[in-house]
C-alpha cells in the first residue's frame, strides 16, 4: 500500500472523526505541524535588503538624484541660451560648480542603479516552491472563518518552533519567512482550511502516541527505571512519545537537523519535554535507552551531531 505524503485538514478530521477546528487546535498547540503549499519568493528576516521594501531608501534617492540632474541640465541649457532672468543667471564659476554637482550625481546614479540591478538578480535566487508552516495567527483566523488572506509571513517547514515568553506573552519563535510574489507577480489571494496539509508521518506518530498513552492510562503509573524493561507496550509507548514530540517540533524523525552551537539539539529538547510532561513514562536512563533503541532500529536519524 502506498501511503500519502500529506493529508489535508478535512481528510485528517474525517480519519479521526473530529472537526476541522479540532485539527487546527492541534496545530496551534504545536501537536501537529500544519503546512500550506507556496510558490514565490521566500526571505529570512535577516534578508531585509532583498525584500520588496528593503531598497526603499535607495530607490527614493535614485529618483531624487535623477530629477535633480534633469533640472540642473535644463537650467544650464537655459543659462547658455540666455533664457534666464537676472536673478537666475549664473557666472562662469557657478556654471562650473553646478556641472561638478551634476557629475557627482551621475556617479551616484550609476552606483545606485548597479546596486539595485544586483539586488534584483539576487532576489531570483530566493525562489521557493514547496511548503511553509502556518503561524498561529493564520490558524486562529481559519478557526473563525473558512478562509483568510494568503499569509505574507510563515515558518520554514524545518524550523524549530518553540514557545517563548516575551513581556508576559507566550509566542511562537522559529525561522520566520517573509513571502512575496515571484517575478510573474502572481499571488494567491486567499488561504482556505482545505489548503492546509499535515505530514502523514506526523499524523501517524500522534496516533501511535495517543493509543500508547491510552494503554498506559489503564495501568498505575510508575517512575522507577525498572519500568523501562517491562513488556513491549511500555517500550512502544516510550518510542511513540519520542517520535510524536520530534514531529511536534517540526522535524522528520529520519532526517534530524544538525545541532546549532549554543542551542539545545533535538534530543535535548525532547528529553526536557519528557522529563516535564511524562515522568510516568521516562527517567533519565530510560529515555537514553529508548532513544538509542530508536537510533539502532533506524526510526530516527543516526549521528552524534543530530542527537546532542
Amino acid at each position: 500500500m502506498i501511503e500519502p505524503t500529506f493529508l489535508s485538514v478535512p481528510e485528517l478530521a474525517e480519519r479521526w472523526g473530529a472537526s476541522s477546528r479540532q485539527i487546527l487546535e492541534h496545530g496551534i498547540s504545536r501537536a501537529l505541524p500544519i503546512l500550506f503549499a507556496f510558490e514565490g519568493l521566500a526571505f529570512d528576516q535577516a534578508d531585509r535588503w532583498l525584500m520588496s521594501h528593503g531598497a526603499h531608501d535607495e530607490a527614493m534617492e535614485l529618483e531624487a538624484k535623477t530629477k535633480s540632474v534633469a533640472s540642473s541640465e535644463a537650467h544650464l541649457r537655459r543659462n547658455a541660451a540666455g533664457n534666464v532672468d537676472e536673478f537666475s543667471r549664473m557666472d562662469q564659476d557657478e556654471v562650473v560648480a553646478l556641472r561638478q554637482s551634476i557629475n557627482a550625481d551621475h556617479n551616484r546614479i550609476r552606483e545606485l542603479s548597479d546596486r539595485l540591478e544586483q539586488r534584483d538578480r539576487a532576489r531570483l535566487d530566493y525562489r521557493f516552491m514547496g511548503y511553509m508552516r502556518a503561524p498561529p495567527r493564520v490558524l486562529w483566523e481559519l478557526m473563525q472563518n473558512d478562509d483568510t488572506p494568503f499569509p505574507h509571513l510563515a515558518f520554514h517547514p524545518i524550523s524549530d518552533v518553540q514557545l517563548v515568553n516575551i513581556d508576559g506573552r507566550t509566542v511562537w519563535e522559529g525561522r520566520m519567512m517573509t513571502l512575496e510574489p515571484d517575478i510573474t507577480g502572481a499571488w494567491k489571494g486567499r488561504l482556505r482550511v482545505s489548503d492546509l496539509l499535515i505530514p502523514w508521518t506526523s499524523a501517524k506518530a500522534l496516533e501511535a502516541a495517543q493509543k500508547s498513552f491510552q494503554g498506559e492510562a489503564d495501568s498505575p503509573p510508575s517512575t522507577s527505571d525498572h519500568d523501562a524493561t517491562k513488556p513491549v507496550p511500555r517500550m512502544k509507548a516510550q518510542a511513540a512519545a519520542i517520535l510524536a514530540e520530534i514531529s511536534r517540533l517540526g522535524h522528520d524523525p529520519k532526517a534530524l537537523p544538525l545541532g546549532s552551537p549554543g542551542k539545545p539539539g533535538v534530543r535535548a529538547q525532547v528529553s526536557n519535554v519528557m522529563k516535564e510532561q511524562r515522568p510516568d513514562l521516562f527517567t533519565t536512563s530510560s529515555f537514553k535507552r529508548a532513544w538509542e533503541d530508536l537510533r539502532s532500529s533506524g526510526e530516527i536519524a543516526d549521528g552524534k551531531s543530530a542527537t546532542q
